[in-house]
């Protein structure tokens, strides 16, 4: 065996084992203090994506717990002013089986209604006084400074109960509208003392009767007049501003209402849409919520009634407005609403010519004529609203129908050149037209295609880009310099109008000014007040509730009244009943899941400390021993030195 110095073998093969011991010693150290078998990735790479996984879901499953108890907490509030609202209604109803009786005079049925009154009040006082956290439970989603008018309106809110995004962890809840006129049992209250005052630029009045509450608005209003409402001493100021709010002729559908035969505007004035499957209309409707009618996607739906139809029925609390305003017929000054999304054309340099049905007008050989309504014969041919002919003799024609028509010039259009206003453009077969975005247009003869869609002799298009149209055949086209598209306001001046397909209401401003003032009022929230819009220019002002019980016949409505909300209020007490029930459930499934999980990853991370210790004291030992080697093989170099003795 060979003796050598340069390499110490024993002592490197000694260090090794005590590096690897050190490395055993403080592995066992650390898990035993920290108490985890997992303290970095390089002790269980796929332990630390397991136990990650793990405890993100307990996380999130203890959060999930507070989310179920404090939804819990809410629907307890929220029952908590149920049960008030419930002996509220209980009491209210005391007092109607006492008023029904024949023993009580006039003057003592004016006692008890008192009592009513200042119950419906205690009623929408906890509607718009009832929050958990800051949120308005009670009062739809109108907070709590305007009262809510219908039960189908709710403050909706989800609840997460679960530790993952998908639906299935959600409670959606809905805590309905409990205020007077939600459960119907608002109205004619105690009329409040009201003054007004106004500043209007127009002809604009504003007037009040005491004895009932109503106010009526007459006149002329513009944007900008100021309407102050003074009611029991506090003073509301009304600034009013351009609106769209189509009224006159409207007829308030709630079942039903008569209707004469026609076609009508139908826009909602609730907050539901106003369906109908009624037979004598020509369709089951859809309309906007709240009067959404501005633009093309919020405007109501026009229908027609048929002759032996007597009433409009559905569901929902709709306007009905016919739409056979004719806009030359009417005064000027008069406003109109265009309510589909068919043109109406205005020039002031033109006048049309009426005919009576069955009359003839003279025409003028090489003049061209543009029917502007109804429709006139002409030879063989009739040409109908919005249609123009080139008159080949002079001569007549027969008007078939009320209509009219005007005498108008005519130019041959350059090909690619945008039409001349207030002329018959006449285009060449296969011609182009620079059209302009935005602007109006109405084919009175022939044919024109325009993106992907032909236009025929009649059709009116509003340029959505600037491009080009193509004539298929001797074609004209009409336009001018001021049109009016859907959600427009027309204000009737001297002039022509030419709307052959468009759908004109009456715009009204006394009654868009009540609607204005109504909101402004409800949005100031005065306590216990009722307001009553009647779509006619008119509102009324009350305080208090609507059980009326100034007779015995009063009385026994009122008592159906009340029975009819408190039917509503337990059922939705019913319905908060159950989801409690069920976030107990939720509860009690989430903390089981959690404590499962959380055991699941105590066994992956947890360190064992029997088995830990024992590593320990055996890493130590063969730590002292291999530090005791080292030194036995320095030792071991000093023979070397007998050689050189």
């Amino acid at each position: 065996m060979a003796l050598n110095i340069a390499t110490d073998t024993a002592f490197l093969l000694a260090s090794k084992s005590s590096e690897r011991n050190t490395v055993t010693l403080n592995q066992s150290m650390e898990r035993l203090t920290s108490g985890l078998r997992i303290n970095s990735a390089s002790d269980d790479a796929a332990g630390v994506a397991v136990a990650t996984r793990i405890n993100s879901d307990v996380q999130g499953m203890r959060m999930a717990i507070r989310n179920a108890t404090d939804g819990q907490s809410m629907i307890n509030t929220a029952e908590g002013a149920m049960v008030e609202i419930t002996n509220i209604l209980q009491r209210m109803r005391e007092l109607a089986i006492q008023a029904a009786n024949g023993t009580n005079s006039p003057t003592d049925r004016d006692m008890i209604q008192l009592e009513i009154d200042q119950l419906t009040m205690e009623v929408d006082r906890i509607a718009q006084s009832t929050q958990w956290a800051g949120q308005s439970i009670f009062n739809g989603a109108r907070g709590a400074n305007e009262l809510a008018t219908s039960h189908t309106e709710a403050y909706t809110t989800n609840f997460q109960i679960g530790s993952t995004p998908n639906d299935g962890d959600n409670i959606t809840v809905n805590f309905y509208a409990i205020t007077s006129e939600a459960l119907d049992i608002e109205g004619t209250g105690t009329v409040p003392t009201i003054a007004t005052t106004y500043a209007t630029g127009g002809s604009g009045a504003v007037a009040i009767n005491p004895t009932d509450g109503k106010v009526t608005l007459s006149g002329a209003f513009a944007a900008d007049d100021k309407i102050t409402m003074t009611i029991n001493g506090q003073s509301i100021q009304t600034t009013l501003t351009d609106t769209d709010i189509i009224d006159t002729g409207a007829i308030a559908v709630n079942g039903s209402s008569a209707l004469s035969a026609g076609e009508y505007y139908i826009t909602s004035m609730g907050t539901t849409d106003f369906t109908t499957s009624n037979s004598g209309i020509s369709a089951s409707v859809n309309s906007p919520i709240a009067d959404s009618n501005d633009g093309a996607n919020g405007l109501g739906s026009i229908i027609t009634v048929a002759s032996n139809t007597t009433s409009l029925t559905g569901t929902g609390r709709v306007k009905a407005i016919k739409t056979d305003a004719d806009v030359n017929a009417a005064a000027d000054g008069t406003q109109f609403k265009v309510v589909n999304d068919s043109s109406v054309f205005y020039d002031a340099s033109l006048g049309s010519t009426s005919v009576a049905s069955g009359d003839t007008t003279a025409i003028t050989e090489d003049k061209t004529y543009l029917v502007t309504e109804g429709a006139f014969v002409y030879g063989s041919d009739t040409f109908t609203a919005g249609q123009s002919f080139l008159a080949a003799s002079t001569t007549t024609v027969t008007a078939s129908g009320s209509s009219a028509l005007v005498e108008i010039t005519a130019v041959s259009n350059t090909n690619e050149t945008s039409p001349t206003d207030s002329r018959i453009n006449n285009i060449t077969s296969g011609e182009d037209v620079a059209i302009t975005s935005g602007k109006s247009y109405l084919v009175t003869a022939g044919s024109l295609t325009y993106g992907s869609t032909t236009f025929t002799a009649g059709e009116s298009f509003v340029g959505s880009s600037t491009a080009m149209a193509t004539a298929s055949g001797a074609t004209a086209v009409f336009s001018t310099a001021s049109d009016f598209e859907a959600g427009s306001v027309i204000e009737k001046a001297n002039g022509l109008y030419i709307s052959t397909n468009a759908k004109l209401v009456t715009y009204d401003s006394p009654a868009a000014a009540a609607q204005q003032i109504v909101a402004k009022l409800q949005a100031e929230g005065i306590t216990g007040l009722n307001l009553t819009d009647n779509i006619d220019g008119t509102f009324d002002i009350v305080l208090g509730g609507n059980l009326s019980v100034a007779s015995a016949t009063d009385s026994h409505k009122a008592i159906n009244s009340i029975d009819l909300a408190m039917q509503m209020v337990s059922a939705d007490r019913a319905m908060f009943g159950a989801l409690s029930n069920r976030f107990d459930m939720s509860i009690s499934n989430l903390s089981n899941v959690a404590a499962n999980s959380e055991m699941s990853l105590g066994r992956l991370q947890d360190a064992d400390f029997a088995a830990e210790t024992s590593r320990m004291t055996t890493s130590r030992i063969l730590e002292q021993a291999s530090i005791a080697m080292m030194a036995q093989a320095n030792a071991a170099k000093q023979n070397v030195l007998q050689l050189l003795g």
